[in-house]
């Protein structure tokens, strides 16, 4: 996209799932990609871009450590400009507030369906199918002003995969005549507010979320060939279509 200017150059065509685009160079030119983050003003020329699944590339690439992950941020305008503000306002996270983790019996576990996401049997059913045991999330909750309960904002789908499980049977060591006993990892916040719940899922699924485009998916799989070399259908039918 570009503001209106008497001289323009192309520079790049851009070939998209969506549409092609043409990138402009102006005095006021935007210029964005769904992976990457460009200043205003700034012209691209995709051909100088760096191919991150390169097949060389994937072959030596090694994971990047939080240090050099947290330099390359501080270099962005948008995340300098916030953290300045933030420094001047003087601003102070608070620690004690940040969850905790620890495993509870999961029938304490209740759901807002009124006013939070309803469950949905066919993506349970999903997560039953294709269920991995290590890949399964705590599940988030704040607590009831009695102490008996506790609210879910996130990982409702999967912890209700969690109890039918438990119920017929199908964890080791779990008493399914019990199966309400059966304990999980849950991550706790110390809230006792009923409305703070709707908002934590609404920010946990949505507002406060960045969601996964086409291209982040289709990464995984060009990286699950070239790095890892899966054999999964999917991924190598993407594969040769990837430069």
């Amino acid at each position: 996209m570009a503001t209106k200017a008497k001289a323009v150059k192309s520079v790049a065509l851009v070939k998209t799932p969506a549409k092609t685009v043409t990138y402009k160079t102006t005095k006021k030119a935007t210029v964005g990609f769904p992976w990457t983050d460009v200043p205003l003003g700034k012209s691209i020329d995709i051909t100088k871009i760096r191919n991150s699944l390169d097949k060389k590339r994937l072959k030596t690439a090694k994971p990047k450590t939080l240090k050099q992950s947290v330099e390359e941020l501080e270099k962005n305008p948008l995340i300098a400009a916030q953290l300045a503000e933030l420094v001047k306002s003087g601003k102070k996270f608070d620690p004690a507030k940040i969850g905790e983790a620890k495993k509870l019996k999961i029938g304490r576990t209740t759901f807002l369906e009124e006013t939070q996401r309803l469950v949905i049997p066919n993506h349970v059913a999903d997560i039953m199918e294709h269920c991995q045991e290590e890949l399964l999330s705590p599940v988030f909750v704040t607590k009831s002003a009695d102490g008996k309960t506790n609210p879910s904002f996130d990982t409702q789908h999967g912890i209700n995969v969690v109890a039918l499980f438990a119920k017929y049977d199908l964890w080791l060591g779990c008493d399914a005549a019990k199966w309400e006993d059966f304990e999980f990892p849950f991550f706790i916040i110390d809230n006792t507010d009923t409305a703070f719940a709707n908002e934590a899922a609404y920010h946990r699924n949505g507002k406060g979320q960045k969601k996964w485009t086409s291209f982040d998916f289709h990464r995984i799989k060009i990286a699950g060939v070239r790095q890892h070399n899966s054999t999964d259908k999917t991924y190598v039918d993407a594969e040769p279509r990837q430069f």
